[in-house]
């Protein structure tokens, strides 16, 4: 990640965890493993929190940093995804 404010801001919302499982296997899996012990996004990352790494790679990969400060895709026009 290119800093960590918006990925823990995305795990620590109360956002529905059905909206971010939209893919019905996966509902289906998630709800197989869980049943309704997990309503928000937050709720399940708290469960995980110990096993979640997020990392900032902005220190070694800098011209990432600087393009994407500018809103611009990095030298030779691709954008990493």
């Amino acid at each position: 990640m290119l800093g960590t404010e918006y990925p823990l801001k995305f795990l620590n919302v109360s956002r529905d965890l059905r909206s971010v499982l939209s893919n019905r296997a996966l509902q289906k899996r998630f709800d197989a493993r869980y049943g309704e012990q997990f309503v928000k996004v937050r709720d399940y990352y708290e469960f995980r929190r110990d096993k979640v790494i997020i990392e900032d790679v902005s220190p070694w990969l800098h011209e990432l940093v600087i393009a994407d400060s500018q809103h611009l895709p990095p030298a030779g026009g691709r954008v990493l995804v």
